[in-house]
C-alpha cells in the first residue's frame, strides 16, 4: 500500500456527528489509544445510496469478540450514536439493520469491522454527497441548431438528458447543485468526431441556460501503463469527466487483449473543457483466476494523459473456481500473490427458516487480508437469530457471496480504513467524499462464488 498525507475529509454532517478528521489522523488516533479498556463510539448512517447521509436510527450496535462474547450492545440514540466499553485487547463491532421485517420474514443487513481498539470512533453508512433526493427543480438548455450531429447530451451534477429540438429540459434537484448550475454538453458528428460545449448560469427555477455553439472538439486521451504483469488476459477501461463531484460523459478506452508484460498504452477521447477533472475505471483479468482487479482513480485537475504504475499497488489473484462460501465462512487459494492491501471485505449471504419466520442475512465483514480464507465471527447468543453458525436447520448459502480486497493510495493502513470503511467500500463517488478534490487512486480485487 502507499501511504500519503491527505487534507480534511468529510465535513461535519447536519446531525453534528464527527466525520471531518483527516483520514491520515485515524492511524495516529489508533496508535495513541491506551492499552486498557475504554470507550468506542459508533456513528451510523443509512446505506441506501441516496446521497442524503441520513441517520439510521433503528440500527443495533454490538461489541463482541470472534467467539461471540458480548462486550456491549444497544440501539443508537437520536444522533445515530452508540458508545460502549471495549476491552483492552479490542474486538469486533457489528451493526445490524433489520429491513423488510414482518412476522413471516426478515432481511438482516449486517456490517462488521474487526480489530477495533479502545478509544476509536467508527463510521458506519454513507455521508452526504450531491444527490437526487431533494426538492425537484428544473431549467432548460437552449442551444443553436446543429447540422450533421447526433442529438446532444446535456450533463449537470444532477443527471443528464439528450435530444432535440432546443430547448431541452434539465431535471434538477435542490441537493445536487449550488447557486449556479453547470452544464457540459456533448454531441457526435457524422464523421464520428465528438464535439462539446460548456455553460454555467445562476439557478432560476424554470429558467434558461444558453449553451454556446459546440465548437470544442475532443482530443486524444492516453493511459500509459508501466510494469504490466505477465499473465493478464485482458485490460479494458472507461474514462469519465468529473463535473463538480459527478462522473459524466463515459468514453471507452481501447481494450488490450492478452497484453504483453512491460508497458502498454490505452487510447480514448476527452474534452479539454475548463472546470472538469478526469476519472478512470480500468479492469484486469487473468484466465487462471476468478478475480477481476480494477484501478479506480480521480485526478485533481484536467489532464490529457495519466500514467499508472501497476507495480505501485499489487493485490492477490484467487485461483479460478477455488472460492467457496460455506455456513462458517470462506475458503480460497491464490494463484498469484500480491500485497495485502488496506483491507478485505468478504460478503456472506444466506437464508434459513427455523419455523418462526424466514431469515435472510447479508453480512459484510471488513478485516485484514488472509491468503486462505475467512471464518465468520460468532454473534452473542442474544443475536443468534442472525448468526448462520447458530442455526439447527439447513442454511442455504447464496452464490452472491464474494470477497473484495482494497488498497487506496491515500489510506496508510487498516486502522485508518476501518474508521470510514463503508465510504471506501462502496464506489468511487462515495470515496471522493472523503478526499474532496485531492487526487486519489484505488486498486480492488473482487472474486465471487458464481
Amino acid at each position: 500500500m502507499v501511504a500519503a498525507a491527505c487534507g480534511d475529509v468529510v465535513k461535519s454532517g447536519s446531525d453534528g456527528t464527527d466525520v471531518d478528521a483527516p483520514v491520515a489522523d485515524a492511524a495516529v488516533d489508533a496508535a495513541d489509544a491506551s492499552p486498557v479498556s475504554g470507550p468506542v463510539t459508533v456513528h451510523v448512517r443509512k446505506l441506501d445510496g441516496d446521497g442524503v447521509g441520513a441517520l439510521d436510527l433503528t440500527a443495533t450496535v454490538v461489541f463482541h469478540d470472534s467467539a461471540g462474547t458480548l462486550f456491549a450492545d444497544g440501539v443508537v440514540d437520536a444522533t445515530g450514536t452508540f458508545t460502549g466499553e471495549m476491552p483492552a485487547e479490542g474486538g469486533d463491532v457489528t451493526v445490524i439493520r433489520r429491513l423488510q421485517e414482518t412476522t413471516a420474514s426478515v432481511l438482516a443487513v449486517m456490517s462488521t469491522v474487526t480489530g477495533v481498539q479502545p478509544g476509536e470512533s467508527i463510521e458506519f453508512g454513507l455521508a452526504a454527497r450531491g444527490n437526487t433526493s431533494g426538492t425537484t427543480e428544473s431549467m432548460q438548455a437552449r442551444f443553436a441548431p446543429i447540422s450533421n450531429v447526433s442529438p446532444p447530451t446535456f450533463y449537470t451534477e444532477c443527471g443528464s438528458t439528450s435530444g432535440v429540438p432546443s430547448p431541452q429540459p434539465l431535471s434538477l434537484f435542490s441537493t445536487c447543485h449550488g447557486a449556479n448550475v453547470d452544464v457540459f454538453a456533448s454531441a457526435l458528428d457524422a464523421n464520428g468526431k465528438r464535439h462539446f460545449a460548456v455553460a454555467t448560469s445562476p439557478f432560476v427555477q424554470g429558467g434558461t441556460i444558453s449553451v454556446p455553439p459546440f465548437t470544442g472538439v475532443y482530443s486524444e486521451f492516453d493511459v500509459k501503463l508501466s510494469n504490466v504483469p505477465a499473465g493478464l488476459s485482458r485490460i479494458s477501461g472507461i474514462r469519465y469527466s468529473v463535473l463538480g463531484d459527478t462522473q459524466v460523459d463515459p468514453q471507452p478506452l481501447t481494450t488490450l487483449p492478452a497484453p504483453p508484460a512491460g508497458t502498454a498504452t490505452m487510447l480514448g477521447d476527452y474534452p479539454a473543457a475548463p472546470g472538469l477533472r478526469t476519472q478512470l475505471a480500468l479492469a484486469f483479468d487473468r484466465a487462471d483466476s476468478s478475480t477481476r482487479q480494477s484501478v479506480l482513480s480521480r485526478t485533481a485537475d484536467l489532464t490529457g494523459a495519466v500514467m499508472i504504475d501497476l507495480a505501485a499497488s499489487t493485490l492477490p489473484w484467487i485461483t479460478r473456481n477455488s472460492f467457496s462460501a460455506t455456513v462458517g465462512g470462506f475458503t480460497w487459494t491464490v494463484v498469484q500473490p500480491g500485497g495485502d492491501g488496506d483491507a478485505m471485505a468478504p460478503v456472506w449471504t444466506g437464508s434459513w427458516n427455523p419455523g418462526q419466520r424466514n431469515t435472510t442475512v447479508a453480512w459484510r465483514i471488513t478485516t485484514p487480508w488472509n491468503a486462505t480464507g475467512f471464518v465468520l465471527p460468532r454473534l452473542p447468543p442474544a443475536y443468534a437469530e442472525y448468526d448462520p453458525q447458530a442455526q439447527t436447520v439447513a442454511v442455504a448459502v447464496s452464490t452472491r457471496s464474494n470477497v473484495t480486497v482494497y488498497d487506496y493510495d491515500q489510506v496508510p493502513d487498516f486502522a485508518t480504513f476501518r474508521k470510514h470503511h463503508d465510504q471506501l467500500l462502496t464506489d468511487v463517488v462515495d470515496a471522493a467524499v472523503l478526499f474532496g478534490t485531492t487526487a486519489f487512486s484505488s486498486r480492488q480485487a473482487t472474486t465471487s462464488s458464481q
